[in-house]
């Protein structure tokens, strides 16, 4: 009745985190409002804080997984909600999405933490992304930071990670919000691992293999070895080399309005991301 009334309104009443501590002691912790991207709110930026400080305190939790319901790994904080909140309000879930970006990156320093993503990754989803040590993408993976579009300053340490691009691709997502395909996202350093789907591999086959195995680090390292391939040292990504050339060109000598106007003609005049 309840997921009857859901489809009908269009309202998601089931939780917004499914947690599940498998047998083998990993945690899971898999991203529920499909319907919105997986979008964070201030509920879910909780429950998956509540988590990850248990993770961090619990010996009896080996790992850590970040999946995701639908086509989206986490498309950004929901705007709209965060819209309706009194000005204080959103400053408060803006310093709560910020400190759960910390924690999930402090708790890799003790335990594997890995983020699994087969959709958009945007925004806040690629804080949360970037905050796990092992980042494995699929083909339908994708990451931008979209608030750069509209003149938002990338955030949830987007202001640390996209600093260690090559070259000056970080400053080209920073000042456009492109959107790098899974391929860039492999050969940027991003991803830290993809998916071998030429071998039959994907991410229902990975999940399974990560939530099945034996729950130490080892065997878990051994069971992504299995279905993925790391993305250092791999083929570079096509166009990646243009991209690379272009915005050495955009982001030389001259101050930051100047370097504004050569991003959008860069953009205008060519299929860039």
């Amino acid at each position: 009745m309840l997921l009857a009334l859901s489809a009908i309104c269009g309202v998601e009443l089931a939780s917004p985190l499914l947690v599940t501590t498998h047998a083998n002691s990993v945690l899971e912790l898999r991203l529920n409002r499909p319907s919105k991207l997986n979008s964070l709110t201030g509920e879910l930026v909780d429950l998956l804080a509540e988590q990850v400080a248990r993770a961090a305190a619990d010996d009896g939790v080996s790992a850590v997984l970040l999946s995701a319901e639908g086509k989206a790994f986490c498309a950004g904080g929901d705007i709209k909600a965060a819209a309706a909140l009194p000005v204080p309000e959103r400053c408060d879930f803006l310093r709560r999405e910020y400190s759960l970006m910390l924690a999930l990156h402090q708790l890799q320093r003790t335990k594997p933490v890995f983020a699994l993503a087969n959709g958009y990754v945007f925004g806040a989803g690629g804080g949360l992304f970037m905050a796990a040590g092992t980042r494995i993408c699929s083909s339908a993976a994708s990451f931008s930071m979209p608030e750069c579009v509209l003149g938002i300053v990338p955030d949830c340490g987007a202001t640390d990670f996209l600093t260690a691009l090559p070259g000056s691709l970080g400053r080209w997502a920073a000042f456009t919000g492109a959107r790098f395909d899974a391929s860039l996202m492999a050969s940027t350093g991003l991803a830290t691992h993809s998916i071998r789907e030429a071998a039959g591999e994907d991410t229902d086959s990975l999940r399974e293999r990560l939530i099945s195995c034996d729950g130490d680090a080892d065997a878990l390292y051994e069971a992504l070895g299995q279905a993925c391939c790391p993305t250092r040292g791999t083929a570079t990504a096509p166009g990646l080399a243009a991209l690379e050339g272009t915005t050495a060109r955009v982001f030389g000598r001259g101050p930051a309005q100047r370097r504004r106007r050569r991003c959008d003609r860069a953009r205008a005049q060519s299929d860039l991301p």
